[in-house]
């Protein structure tokens, strides 16, 4: 399951930020950031997969880490960007107190 959080940053670039479920984890992991600077049309992706540092490296743990390190160094990205869309997806995937306590007519038997 890969989920799109979409938000304009400061300098009014807009960013997509790609966030996935790990199954193996058992958490929501930031899977990729594109960028479309203000006023033009091509986006700009942020790939680790050439990068020989990147790919050096043993544990998923590293490789997060190293990502986020990538991605905050773009200079009107912050954590609290980061944090937000992770917030949102979290809210998008937890389960509704009313769907729970009244599930629909198709899930019921009869």
């Amino acid at each position: 399951m890969m989920n799109k959080v979409e938000f304009k940053l400061d300098n009014g670039d807009k960013c997509f930020v790609y966030i996935r479920f790990n199954d193996l984890y058992k958490q929501l992991v930031i899977d990729g950031i594109d960028f479309i600077p203000k006023g033009k049309r091509n986006k700009e992706s942020y790939n680790f997969n050439d990068d020989y540092a990147f790919r050096k490296l043993d544990t998923f743990e590293d490789r997060y880490r190293f990502k986020l390190q990538k991605y905050l160094q773009h200079p009107h990205l912050t954590v609290d960007h980061l944090q937000d869309a992770l917030d949102q997806t979290w809210n998008s995937l937890r389960p509704k107190i009313d769907v729970v306590l009244n599930p629909p007519a198709a899930i019921v038997e009869e």
